[in-house]
């Protein structure tokens, strides 16, 4: 058994690379640097340099393999006018999917966003609410154009489902794609850490190992052309950081933070990285999703795959004892502004992103 694996270096992908290859599966893992620091290491895993742009490097390590998890994507939202979106999550995708069709792919398994749909109001959104979706970033609309194409080639023959994680928490390493995390190890260390005040609005946490389950339940009992929601529980953002707190014994302080004062923060922030010549990795514009109720169903893979979940408290554990283990030296972004207000922004600022 042999399964091609793009994204292979970020927190999803390496994940299932690995679980893959505990398996006893043969994974060809497409990767754009060999010396990453998050390679996935198994003698079960094969290395190939190359990129989703470049078609003949998917060729390459496509060859041989009878299922596909395809989890690479440009994710560096802030940066809105950045060309990669089209690039790596359309065109990109489009690529993958190519040579998919041709090498006759037997299941295709493509790792959407929940950002592609707008507020969920009171009731949380599910598969049908095709109404929903409102892509409000260039990262957003990107990924809704490559869930596009996936349908388009399953019209054509390809044998594809689509899997939505909602926000993502558990361990592992400190990617892109995994932000939720370090703010929960910023939590569980800083002295003081800032929540947004919103009473009432909640949002939907997905345990990391639930995610990646998900996904190889979707390659084995999926239906082709529909779509599963791999979501966990709704927490307003009180309960998700006091019980973090609670739950790494943490003596932070917290203190709730009004929708204005925020946005004049991240205004500031934004318009100082601008002055340096840097591209900021979150915008004013993006604060308002914060604002919003982000409640998604995972019914239907519940029922259709039999998806479980892990509960908040336990995941949360999990996640604490990962970090405790860990040093974090990954997040560098700050180390000329004062140490007193380093860890006020990095809690901020990874909330938002």
């Amino acid at each position: 058994m042999k399964i091609f694996v793009t994204g292979s270096t970020g927190y999803i992908g390496q994940k299932l690379a690995l679980a893959a290859a505990e398996k006893g599966w043969t994974v060809h893992a497409l990767v754009r640097n060999l010396n990453s620091k998050f390679i996935p290491v198994h003698p079960n895993i094969i290395l190939f340099k190359g990129d989703i742009k470049n078609k003949m490097s998917i060729e390459k390590a496509m060859k041989g393999c009878v299922y596909v998890f395809h989890t690479a994507a440009f994710t560096k939202e802030g940066d809105d006018q950045n060309p990669e979106f089209e690039k790596v999550n359309v065109q990109g995708t489009q690529n993958v999917l190519h040579v998919a069709l041709s090498e006759k792919i037997q299941r295709f398994v493509f790792t959407g966003s929940c950002s592609v749909y707008g507020p969920s109001d009171q009731w949380p959104i599910s598969e049908e609410n095709e109404d929903k979706i409102k892509p409000t970033t260039s990262y957003a609309l990107s990924k809704y154009k490559a869930e596009k194409l996936v349908k388009e080639f399953t019209k054509k023959g390809l044998w594809s489902v689509i899997v939505f994680p909602t926000r993502i928490y558990g361990p592992g390493n400190f990617t892109e794609g995994n932000p939720i995390t370090r703010l929960i190890n910023n939590i569980s260390r800083n002295k003081i850490s800032f929540f947004p005040y919103s009473p009432g609005i909640k949002g939907n946490y997905a345990f990391v190992d639930d995610v990646v389950n998900g996904h190889f339940l979707a390659l084995e009992k999926g239906f082709s052309g529909e779509k599963y929601f791999l979501g966990g529980e709704h927490l307003t953002y009180k309960k998700f950081f006091t019980e973090i707190r609670r739950l790494s014994a943490s003596k932070t302080i917290l203190i709730p933070v009004p929708k204005w004062i925020l946005k004049l923060f991240v205004r500031i922030y934004y318009m100082f990285l601008r002055f340096l010549g840097k591209k900021p990795r979150v915008s004013p514009k993006h604060i308002d999703r914060i604002w919003e109720n982000r409640l998604f169903s995972n019914q239907k893979a519940k029922d259709c795959l039999g998806f479980t979940t892990t509960s908040f408290e336990i995941g949360i554990q999990k996640t604490v004892s990962f970090l405790k283990s860990k040093n974090d030296n990954t997040d560098n972004r700050f180390q000329r502004i004062p140490e007193k207000i380093k860890n006020h922004i990095k809690s901020l600022l990874n909330f938002i992103l």
